[in-house]
Protein backbone atom coordinates (compact mmCIF):
# COMPACT_ATOMS: atom_id res chain seq x y z
CA UNK A 1 0.00 0.00 0.00
CA UNK A 2 1.17 3.76 -0.98
CA UNK A 3 4.68 1.81 -2.36
CA UNK A 4 5.69 1.06 1.26
CA UNK A 5 9.32 -0.49 1.12
CA UNK A 6 10.04 -3.39 2.99
CA UNK A 7 13.73 -3.92 3.92
CA UNK A 8 16.04 -6.13 6.10
CA UNK A 9 17.81 -2.93 6.69
CA UNK A 10 14.49 -0.78 7.43
CA UNK A 11 16.14 0.69 10.37
CA UNK A 12 18.58 2.81 8.10
CA UNK A 13 15.87 3.86 5.78
CA UNK A 14 14.46 7.56 6.28
CA UNK A 15 11.11 7.03 5.42
CA UNK A 16 9.09 9.90 3.99
CA UNK A 17 6.40 7.68 2.27
CA UNK A 18 3.24 8.27 4.73
CA UNK A 19 4.27 11.13 6.95
CA UNK A 20 4.60 9.59 10.71
CA UNK A 21 4.89 12.89 13.29
CA UNK A 22 7.53 12.06 15.98
CA UNK A 23 5.88 13.73 18.70
CA UNK A 24 4.86 10.80 21.01
CA UNK A 25 6.63 7.85 22.55
CA UNK A 26 7.31 4.58 22.18
CA UNK A 27 6.98 4.96 18.14
CA UNK A 28 3.38 5.34 18.30
CA UNK A 29 3.35 8.02 15.23
CA UNK A 30 4.43 5.11 12.84
CA UNK A 31 1.80 2.67 11.33
CA UNK A 32 1.98 -1.33 12.03
CA UNK A 33 2.13 -3.84 9.48
CA UNK A 34 -0.99 -3.90 7.77
CA UNK A 35 -1.26 -7.68 8.37
CA UNK A 36 0.05 -7.49 11.50
CA UNK A 37 3.04 -7.44 14.26
CA UNK A 38 5.03 -10.17 13.44
CA UNK A 39 5.49 -11.83 16.68
CA UNK A 40 2.12 -11.66 17.42
CA UNK A 41 0.82 -13.39 13.81
CA UNK A 42 3.77 -16.36 14.62
CA UNK A 43 1.67 -17.02 17.53
CA UNK A 44 -1.62 -17.49 16.11
CA UNK A 45 0.47 -19.33 13.39
CA UNK A 46 1.72 -21.73 15.92
CA UNK A 47 -2.24 -22.54 16.48
CA UNK A 48 -3.40 -23.49 13.71
CA UNK A 49 -0.52 -24.52 11.40
CA UNK A 50 -1.77 -27.94 11.43
CA UNK A 51 -5.50 -26.75 9.72
CA UNK A 52 -4.62 -25.24 6.97
CA UNK A 53 -1.80 -25.58 4.40
CA UNK A 54 0.65 -22.88 3.39
CA UNK A 55 -0.85 -21.11 6.53
CA UNK A 56 -1.76 -17.18 6.16
CA UNK A 57 -2.41 -14.69 9.33
CA UNK A 58 -4.17 -11.57 9.49
CA UNK A 59 -4.63 -9.28 12.55
CA UNK A 60 -7.78 -7.35 12.92
CA UNK A 61 -9.94 -5.57 14.67
CA UNK A 62 -11.63 -8.16 16.91
CA UNK A 63 -13.59 -11.06 15.69
CA UNK A 64 -16.16 -8.81 14.07
CA UNK A 65 -13.51 -6.80 12.03
CA UNK A 66 -12.35 -9.98 10.24
CA UNK A 67 -15.88 -11.42 9.90
CA UNK A 68 -16.34 -7.63 8.16
CA UNK A 69 -13.62 -8.12 6.05
CA UNK A 70 -14.24 -11.42 4.81
CA UNK A 71 -17.79 -10.55 4.06
CA UNK A 72 -16.63 -7.61 1.95
CA UNK A 73 -14.16 -9.97 0.05
CA UNK A 74 -16.22 -12.98 -0.37
CA UNK A 75 -19.51 -11.69 -0.62
CA UNK A 76 -21.35 -10.33 -3.61
CA UNK A 77 -24.77 -8.97 -5.12
CA UNK A 78 -27.55 -11.45 -5.39
CA UNK A 79 -25.43 -14.26 -3.59
CA UNK A 80 -27.00 -16.82 -1.31
CA UNK A 81 -25.65 -17.25 2.20
CA UNK A 82 -26.33 -19.90 5.00
CA UNK A 83 -26.29 -18.42 8.72
CA UNK A 84 -27.78 -20.20 11.57
CA UNK A 85 -31.27 -19.73 12.48
CA UNK A 86 -29.85 -18.65 16.26
CA UNK A 87 -27.17 -16.10 15.66
CA UNK A 88 -24.66 -13.27 16.72
CA UNK A 89 -27.07 -10.24 15.27
CA UNK A 90 -23.63 -9.19 13.21
CA UNK A 91 -24.02 -11.99 11.28
CA UNK A 92 -27.50 -10.58 9.81
CA UNK A 93 -26.84 -7.31 10.08
CA UNK A 94 -23.75 -7.15 7.92
CA UNK A 95 -25.35 -9.10 5.10
CA UNK A 96 -28.52 -6.79 4.62
CA UNK A 97 -26.56 -5.46 1.91
CA UNK A 98 -26.64 -5.57 -2.10
CA UNK A 99 -29.49 -7.82 -2.47
CA UNK A 100 -27.52 -11.26 -0.62
CA UNK A 101 -30.06 -14.15 -0.20
CA UNK A 102 -30.06 -15.11 3.75
CA UNK A 103 -30.96 -18.22 4.53
CA UNK A 104 -30.84 -19.85 7.83
CA UNK A 105 -30.40 -23.07 8.73
CA UNK A 106 -31.13 -25.11 12.19
CA UNK A 107 -30.42 -26.55 15.25
CA UNK A 108 -31.97 -29.70 16.46
CA UNK A 109 -32.79 -30.30 20.27
CA UNK A 110 -30.41 -33.60 21.48
CA UNK A 111 -31.28 -36.32 23.54
CA UNK A 112 -30.92 -34.11 26.99
CA UNK A 113 -31.34 -30.29 26.50
CA UNK A 114 -28.84 -29.21 24.74
CA UNK A 115 -28.90 -28.37 20.63
CA UNK A 116 -27.17 -29.62 17.62
CA UNK A 117 -26.44 -28.67 14.09
CA UNK A 118 -29.17 -30.63 11.78
CA UNK A 119 -27.33 -32.04 9.53
CA UNK A 120 -30.50 -33.13 7.93
CA UNK A 121 -32.05 -30.29 7.15
CA UNK A 122 -28.76 -28.30 6.08
CA UNK A 123 -27.99 -31.51 3.24
CA UNK A 124 -31.78 -30.17 1.83
CA UNK A 125 -30.68 -26.63 1.84
CA UNK A 126 -27.30 -27.07 -0.13
CA UNK A 127 -29.43 -29.36 -2.57
CA UNK A 128 -31.91 -26.78 -3.53
CA UNK A 129 -29.99 -23.56 -3.41
CA UNK A 130 -26.56 -22.26 -5.09
CA UNK A 131 -24.97 -21.07 -1.85
CA UNK A 132 -21.72 -19.43 -1.87
CA UNK A 133 -20.92 -19.02 1.94
CA UNK A 134 -21.89 -21.05 5.09
CA UNK A 135 -21.63 -19.08 8.16
CA UNK A 136 -20.64 -21.12 11.53
CA UNK A 137 -20.00 -20.50 14.69
CA UNK A 138 -18.67 -23.50 16.97
CA UNK A 139 -19.49 -23.51 20.03
CA UNK A 140 -22.14 -21.38 19.74
CA UNK A 141 -23.98 -18.33 20.83
CA UNK A 142 -25.84 -18.34 21.90
CA UNK A 143 -26.90 -22.62 23.01
CA UNK A 144 -24.04 -23.30 23.60
CA UNK A 145 -23.44 -25.89 21.05
CA UNK A 146 -21.02 -27.84 19.74
CA UNK A 147 -19.21 -30.01 16.62
CA UNK A 148 -18.19 -33.02 17.20
CA UNK A 149 -15.41 -34.81 15.11
CA UNK A 150 -18.24 -36.97 13.21
CA UNK A 151 -20.65 -33.86 13.00
CA UNK A 152 -17.45 -31.86 11.45
CA UNK A 153 -16.85 -34.56 8.97
CA UNK A 154 -20.16 -35.01 7.62
CA UNK A 155 -20.45 -31.06 7.21
CA UNK A 156 -17.58 -30.75 5.57
CA UNK A 157 -18.38 -33.52 2.92
CA UNK A 158 -21.79 -31.78 2.47
CA UNK A 159 -20.43 -28.27 1.78
CA UNK A 160 -17.35 -29.63 0.49
CA UNK A 161 -19.53 -31.57 -2.58
CA UNK A 162 -21.21 -28.20 -3.41
CA UNK A 163 -17.59 -25.94 -2.92
CA UNK A 164 -19.17 -23.94 -0.47
CA UNK A 165 -16.79 -21.83 1.20
CA UNK A 166 -17.24 -21.34 5.29
CA UNK A 167 -16.53 -18.45 7.72
CA UNK A 168 -16.07 -20.22 11.40
CA UNK A 169 -16.33 -18.01 13.59
CA UNK A 170 -14.64 -19.66 16.69
CA UNK A 171 -13.92 -17.01 19.75
CA UNK A 172 -15.55 -19.04 22.02
CA UNK A 173 -13.10 -22.20 21.21
CA UNK A 174 -11.28 -22.33 24.56
CA UNK A 175 -15.43 -22.84 26.56
CA UNK A 176 -15.63 -26.34 25.77
CA UNK A 177 -16.55 -28.07 28.60
CA UNK A 178 -16.90 -31.56 26.95
CA UNK A 179 -13.32 -31.78 24.88
CA UNK A 180 -15.50 -32.85 22.16
CA UNK A 181 -15.71 -29.64 19.92
CA UNK A 182 -13.85 -29.20 16.56
CA UNK A 183 -13.22 -27.24 14.13
CA UNK A 184 -14.36 -27.51 10.84
CA UNK A 185 -11.20 -26.43 9.42
CA UNK A 186 -9.72 -30.01 10.16
CA UNK A 187 -11.62 -31.45 7.63
CA UNK A 188 -12.15 -29.17 5.11
CA UNK A 189 -9.63 -25.66 3.85
CA UNK A 190 -11.49 -24.06 1.62
CA UNK A 191 -12.48 -21.73 3.77
CA UNK A 192 -11.52 -19.23 6.37
CA UNK A 193 -10.95 -19.31 11.08
CA UNK A 194 -11.93 -16.33 12.71
CA UNK A 195 -11.64 -15.84 16.67
CA UNK A 196 -10.00 -13.29 19.23
CA UNK A 197 -8.45 -12.90 22.78
CA UNK A 198 -11.80 -10.92 23.28
CA UNK A 199 -13.40 -13.69 25.06
CA UNK A 200 -10.69 -16.19 25.63
CA UNK A 201 -8.22 -13.80 27.36
CA UNK A 202 -11.08 -11.38 28.64
CA UNK A 203 -9.41 -8.76 26.50
CA UNK A 204 -12.27 -7.06 24.67
CA UNK A 205 -11.37 -3.86 24.89
CA UNK A 206 -7.75 -4.28 23.06
CA UNK A 207 -9.72 -5.12 20.05
CA UNK A 208 -7.04 -7.99 18.76
CA UNK A 209 -8.25 -10.57 16.92
CA UNK A 210 -7.12 -12.27 13.15
CA UNK A 211 -8.75 -14.66 10.18
CA UNK A 212 -6.75 -17.52 9.10
CA UNK A 213 -6.62 -19.29 6.01
CA UNK A 214 -4.50 -20.75 3.36
CA UNK A 215 -2.34 -17.80 1.96
CA UNK A 216 -4.05 -18.32 -1.61
CA UNK A 217 -7.66 -17.27 -0.09
CA UNK A 218 -5.83 -14.54 2.03
CA UNK A 219 -4.92 -12.88 -0.86
CA UNK A 220 -8.22 -10.82 -1.26
CA UNK A 221 -8.68 -10.79 2.80
CA UNK A 222 -5.57 -8.85 3.06
CA UNK A 223 -6.38 -6.64 -0.24
CA UNK A 224 -9.88 -5.18 1.42
CA UNK A 225 -8.26 -5.18 5.27
CA UNK A 226 -5.09 -2.78 4.09
CA UNK A 227 -7.49 -0.38 2.22
CA UNK A 228 -10.09 -0.08 4.86
CA UNK A 229 -8.43 -0.72 7.87
CA UNK A 230 -4.69 -0.09 7.19
CA UNK A 231 -3.76 -1.84 10.37
CA UNK A 232 -4.37 -2.15 13.95
CA UNK A 233 -3.11 -0.69 17.05
CA UNK A 234 0.45 -1.35 18.04
CA UNK A 235 -0.04 -1.38 21.51
CA UNK A 236 -2.71 -3.46 21.73
CA UNK A 237 -0.77 -5.76 19.35
CA UNK A 238 2.23 -5.66 21.33
CA UNK A 239 -0.22 -6.43 24.36
CA UNK A 240 -1.69 -9.39 23.01
CA UNK A 241 1.29 -10.94 22.10
CA UNK A 242 2.06 -10.78 25.82
CA UNK A 243 -0.79 -11.95 27.06
CA UNK A 244 -1.68 -14.93 24.02
CA UNK A 245 -0.46 -17.86 25.57
CA UNK A 246 -1.39 -16.97 29.33
CA UNK A 247 -4.00 -19.58 30.51
CA UNK A 248 -7.49 -19.42 30.20
CA UNK A 249 -9.60 -20.47 33.79
CA UNK A 250 -12.17 -22.86 32.05
CA UNK A 251 -12.23 -24.89 34.76
CA UNK A 252 -14.33 -21.74 36.88
CA UNK A 253 -16.33 -21.07 34.17
CA UNK A 254 -17.38 -24.64 34.04
CA UNK A 255 -17.98 -24.61 37.86
CA UNK A 256 -19.69 -21.85 37.21
CA UNK A 257 -21.91 -23.36 34.67
CA UNK A 258 -23.00 -26.25 36.88
CA UNK A 259 -23.88 -24.07 39.77
CA UNK A 260 -26.25 -21.70 37.41
CA UNK A 261 -27.90 -24.80 35.63
CA UNK A 262 -28.51 -26.81 39.10
CA UNK A 263 -30.25 -23.55 40.34
CA UNK A 264 -32.23 -23.31 37.10
CA UNK A 265 -33.27 -27.44 37.45
CA UNK A 266 -33.94 -27.08 41.40
CA UNK A 267 -36.92 -24.81 39.87
CA UNK A 268 -37.80 -27.09 37.26
CA UNK A 269 -37.18 -23.75 34.81
CA UNK A 270 -36.93 -24.36 30.80
CA UNK A 271 -33.40 -24.10 29.10
CA UNK A 272 -31.20 -24.82 26.95
CA UNK A 273 -27.96 -26.69 28.41
CA UNK A 274 -24.98 -25.09 27.61
CA UNK A 275 -22.04 -27.55 26.46
CA UNK A 276 -19.66 -25.02 25.74
CA UNK A 277 -19.71 -21.07 25.88
CA UNK A 278 -20.56 -18.77 28.77
CA UNK A 279 -24.64 -18.14 28.27
CA UNK A 280 -27.62 -20.17 28.76
CA UNK A 281 -31.00 -19.61 27.48
CA UNK A 282 -33.71 -19.78 29.90
CA UNK A 283 -37.38 -19.71 28.42
CA UNK A 284 -39.85 -16.99 29.27
CA UNK A 285 -42.97 -16.08 28.18
CA UNK A 286 -42.42 -12.69 27.79
CA UNK A 287 -38.50 -12.26 27.71
CA UNK A 288 -38.33 -8.22 27.54
CA UNK A 289 -40.78 -7.99 30.36
CA UNK A 290 -38.66 -10.31 32.01
CA UNK A 291 -35.59 -8.62 31.04
CA UNK A 292 -37.04 -5.51 33.26
CA UNK A 293 -38.10 -6.66 36.48
CA UNK A 294 -34.66 -8.25 36.63
CA UNK A 295 -33.15 -4.97 36.11
CA UNK A 296 -35.37 -3.89 39.22
CA UNK A 297 -33.78 -6.14 41.34
CA UNK A 298 -30.30 -5.34 40.07
CA UNK A 299 -29.04 -7.45 37.27
CA UNK A 300 -29.05 -7.05 33.90
CA UNK A 301 -29.88 -9.91 31.09
CA UNK A 302 -30.17 -9.91 27.65
CA UNK A 303 -33.28 -10.58 25.35
CA UNK A 304 -33.05 -13.85 22.73
CA UNK A 305 -34.67 -12.06 20.74
CA UNK A 306 -31.70 -10.23 19.05
CA UNK A 307 -30.61 -13.54 19.02
CA UNK A 308 -33.39 -15.59 16.63
CA UNK A 309 -34.44 -17.07 20.40
CA UNK A 310 -37.52 -15.21 21.01
CA UNK A 311 -39.18 -17.30 23.69
CA UNK A 312 -35.64 -16.62 25.73
CA UNK A 313 -33.27 -14.55 27.78
CA UNK A 314 -29.47 -14.80 27.30
CA UNK A 315 -27.92 -15.03 30.21
CA UNK A 316 -24.04 -15.03 30.97
CA UNK A 317 -22.06 -16.89 33.93
CA UNK A 318 -18.86 -16.17 33.34
CA UNK A 319 -18.58 -14.36 37.13
CA UNK A 320 -17.43 -15.50 40.34
CA UNK A 321 -19.19 -18.21 41.94
CA UNK A 322 -20.56 -16.29 44.23
CA UNK A 323 -22.29 -13.95 42.00
CA UNK A 324 -23.31 -16.70 39.89
CA UNK A 325 -25.07 -18.23 43.00
CA UNK A 326 -26.88 -15.06 43.83
CA UNK A 327 -27.86 -13.54 40.68
CA UNK A 328 -29.13 -16.88 39.34
CA UNK A 329 -30.98 -17.56 42.43
CA UNK A 330 -33.13 -14.38 41.48
CA UNK A 331 -33.28 -15.25 37.88
CA UNK A 332 -35.03 -18.15 38.61
CA UNK A 333 -37.08 -17.05 41.55
CA UNK A 334 -38.30 -13.97 39.00
CA UNK A 335 -39.14 -16.66 36.14
CA UNK A 336 -40.58 -19.18 38.24
CA UNK A 337 -43.38 -16.18 39.68
CA UNK A 338 -43.66 -15.46 35.96
CA UNK A 339 -44.48 -19.05 35.15
CA UNK A 340 -46.71 -19.42 38.06
CA UNK A 341 -49.11 -16.35 37.40
CA UNK A 342 -49.95 -18.19 33.64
Amino acid sequence: MFGITTSKNRDKIVDLSLGTLSVTSRNMGKYGPAKGLEPLRSLVLESYKASFDDCGVLITNGAIGGIDTIIRSEVSENDTILIPEYCFPPYVNLLKKNNIKIITYRFRKKLGRGYALDMDYLQNLVDAHPVKLIVLNFPHNPTGAILTADEAKRLAEIIKEKNIRFLSDEVYNVFDYTGLNKSISGFYQNGFVVSSLSKSHAAASIRIGWVVSSNILMKDIFFYHENSVGSVSLPSQRLAARIFKRPTDVALLQNCRDVAVNILDSFELDYIFPEAGFFVCIKSKDPQKTCERLLTVGIKVASGKDFGLSSYIRVSFASSLERVEESFKKIASQLSKEHNSL
